[in-house]
């Protein structure tokens, strides 16, 4: 309690009582009263509504993605019989609406009370909502009451997923080593041939017009399905960016998940690798399970490392199996990166490149590297805007490579 108002207002009804007695006038007799039923509402409101209440947090999700709005309800009960006449709440955490944390009710002789609030626009990343604050007191403002309740909640945002519908890259050098564990069909236009069936053929791919000439049982030879391996590389070093929320980092972590999710629902397999604060590589995978484990560190991921791009390459090549495609993601790329590029080319790995950008136009040191890169037949898409549907179709390349 920040202020003994009941204590002072008893104190002043002595006074006024004591006074009334030696001059005995009406008024010392009506402030006396008034004193005395101002003396009983304090009393009351520190014995009886100012206990401890019950605070409760519920929030509509505790996964997010970034850009959604998430709702925060307050549940507020008190055991008293009396009510107060103001409660003024105080959430803490991380986030802050634009309104503020706190609010200010008046609930009456309601012993409970639900309110909400909304936090729109989620910022990618790990999120706590740490406690509560309470404040509760008179009328009259002279006693006031203090609880810091504590209520952890965490939730994750994780990186916005951009809708993309195809993303036209062939690797060469993929010998198919990577096949698609779950067959949905094959597609009868991609018969390319006749052979002798095999008892292990299903039935179904049994050709009975070529049977049906008298040679022997004949199967379909379907065209050979090969699949794509697919390892991440997101440049996070802090030179290249400007600072945690940056939004050119912000465009690179969503194009990583929305590639790596367009990735692994064709079956493809997709890995990560990033040097931030610390090391992670996360090798290839294709199922949903694999996915949400990629998704969780471009949750929380900021530019905080130290190696550039060419350093990771090298160090990570021994990683590379052949025949994997190397996405690199970044806003620029020195000599040194182009060489290490070419190492992998050399490793029969082939190397795209992602170069996110505020405009499509490019200083002359950028389009010297763009040439290097073109030359060593490195594709390089332009990403100056979050449309990357339109990216992957080839809307804004440069440097075209073989592909």
């Amino acid at each position: 309690m920040r202020r003994g108002g009941h204590g002072l207002f008893w104190g002043l009804t002595v006074i006024t009582y004591a006074f009334g007695r030696f001059q005995g006038g009406f008024v010392p007799w009506f402030l006396f009263y008034a004193s005395l039923l101002i003396s009983v509402y304090l009393t009351s409101v520190v014995w009886f509504s100012l206990w401890e209440p019950e605070v409760e947090r519920r929030l509509s999700g505790h996964r997010m993605t970034a850009g959604e709005r998430l709702t925060v309800r307050l549940r507020y009960r008190r055991h008293a019989p009396l009510p107060p006449s103001w409660v003024y709440f105080e959430d803490e955490g991380d986030l802050k609406p634009k309104e503020g944390m706190g609010w200010l009710r008046f609930p009456g002789w309601s012993r409970e009370r639900v309110f909400d609030y909304v936090l729109r626009d989620l910022p990618r990343g790990r999120h706590r909502f740490q406690g509560v604050k309470i404040r509760s007191g008179d009328l009259f403002g002279l006693v006031e009451k203090r609880w810091d309740i504590s209520l952890v909640d965490e939730i994750i945002v994780y990186p916005r997923i951009r809708e993309i519908r195809v993303w036209h890259t062939v690797n060469e050098q993929n010998t198919g080593r990577s096949t698609p564990t779950l067959r949905v069909g094959e597609d009868v236009t991609s018969v390319v041939g006749v052979r002798d069936y095999s008892h292990r053929d299903p039935l179904s791919r049994i050709h009975w017009k070529a049977t049906a000439r008298g040679q022997g049982l004949k199967a379909k030879e379907f065209e050979h399905q090969v699949s794509n391996d697919f390892m991440f590389v997101l440049d996070c070093r802090d030179s290249s960016f400007e600072g945690k929320g940056d939004p050119l980092f912000e465009r690179a972590v969503s194009l990583t998940a929305t590639l790596a999710k367009f990735a692994v629902g064709r079956r493809f397999s997709s890995g990560l690798i990033a040097w931030g604060n610390q090391r992670l590589h996360l090798p290839l995978g294709r199922s949903q399970e694999h996915l949400l484990r990629l998704f969780d560190p471009l949750a929380v991921i900021q530019p905080e490392g130290k190696m550039a791009v060419g350093e990771i390459l090298v160090q990570e090549s021994a990683h590379l199996p052949r025949g994997t495609t190397t996405i690199v993601i970044t806003p620029g790329l020195s000599l040194s990166d182009v060489q290490a590029i070419g190492q992998l080319m050399l490793k029969k790995i082939k190397v795209e490149v992602f170069w996110v950008c505020h405009s499509d136009a490019l200083e002359r040191e950028e389009r010297l590297v763009l040439g290097m890169l073109d030359s060593l037949g490195v594709r390089v898409d332009l990403v100056p805007h979050d449309d990357f549907g339109k990216i992957t179709e080839g809307g804004v390349s440069l440097g075209q490579g073989s592909a």
